[in-house]
């Protein structure tokens, strides 16, 4: 599918054809599965050099717009992007930033109740036996941090995933990665504490159970405060 044409007596700037083609994506005017033109007819339509349409492309391609295939029979196919694109960008901007894992905790707590609330909302029986099976190994897995990290992630993702919400899961599936592999993980998650965690998780699957939407949100909710606070008393 062709780019819409420009008229051969102007010369545009890459910005200009990295938007326009950004635009056609995110409008649906050039669909996934699609191949963009080529490097040439792209230079011909916009005025620009062979590298200022490489520039423009490589720009895309790191927003998750585009994917590119070198060689004689390659080109350049527009994608779906990806959360686990999302999922590194804000692993580096936590990074860099120095962002603490209460300030994480916290952005959890603002958006996790929600997730809860829907998931009751389109839970299924096969969903539920699901995020029961995890409790459960979450439950045995308390001598164990290793096992205990991975299935409290879990738990918590499998839940989000129930709701169904793409925008509200791609917000918490970095957050949750980045909270579950934070270096001050260990020194909040105490023998005592993964107690505590066992029964604030308890209490989210009993309102699970019940099909209670306000009740879900609500123990996650106070699941989560409980552990924004634990962590900023250790942080100071």
């Amino acid at each position: 599918m062709a780019v819409e044409s420009k008229p051969a007596s102007h010369t545009y700037s890459r910005e200009t054809l990295r938007d326009d083609l950004r635009r056609k994506i995110l409008t649906g005017a050039i669909r996934p599965g699609q191949l963009l033109p080529s490097e040439r007819s792209l230079g011909d339509d916009y005025g620009l050099s062979r590298s200022s349409v490489r520039e423009a492309i490589r720009e895309i391609e790191a927003e998750g717009l585009v994917e590119v295939n070198r060689g004689r029979f390659g080109g350049c196919r527009v994608i779906v992007p990806r959360r686990d694109r999302l999922v590194h960008l804000v692993d580096i901007f936590v990074r860099a930033n120095g962002v603490s894992l209460s300030a994480i905790l916290d952005c959890r707590s603002a958006i996790e109740p929600m997730l809860a609330r829907l998931a009751v909302r389109n839970m299924t029986e096969t969903a539920m036996g699901g995020i029961e099976a995890l409790h459960e190994k979450f439950i045995a897995s308390a001598g164990d941090i290793k096992v205990y990290r991975q299935t409290n992630y879990d738990w918590h993702l499998a839940i989000a995933r129930v709701s169904g919400n793409e925008p509200l899961l791609a917000l918490i599936e970095p957050v949750l990665s980045i909270a579950s592999s934070s270096t001050e993980y260990e020194k909040v998650t105490t023998p005592e504490n993964r107690q505590r965690a066992i029964s604030a998780h308890q209490d989210v699957m009993s309102a699970l159970r019940a099909r209670d939407a306000e009740g879900a949100a609500l123990a996650m909710e106070a699941h989560l405060t409980s552990y924004s606070r634990l962590t900023r008393d250790i942080e100071g």
